[in-house]
């Protein structure tokens, strides 16, 4: 599987520079995060938790349902 080193996508659609979009890129090549259903749920547990305080914190916006 291939992976990036990130920033493109982020750089050229965010909201940087004045952008409408704040963008997150994730990319997950490290072994422990995929390898089965419960680490993916435990990892995607913690990453909608990291990104909904974000949003809260730095965009005052909540996004939890």
């Amino acid at each position: 599987m291939r992976y990036f080193s990130g920033g493109y996508n982020t750089a050229r659609h965010g909201s940087r520079n004045n952008g409408v979009i704040s963008a997150i890129q994730i990319e997950l090549p490290k072994p422990g995060i995929r390898d089965n259903q419960s680490t993916w749920s435990n990892y995607s547990r913690a990453i909608n938790l990291a990104i909904s305080e974000y949003y809260l914190i730095h965009l005052n916006r909540n996004i939890k349902n």
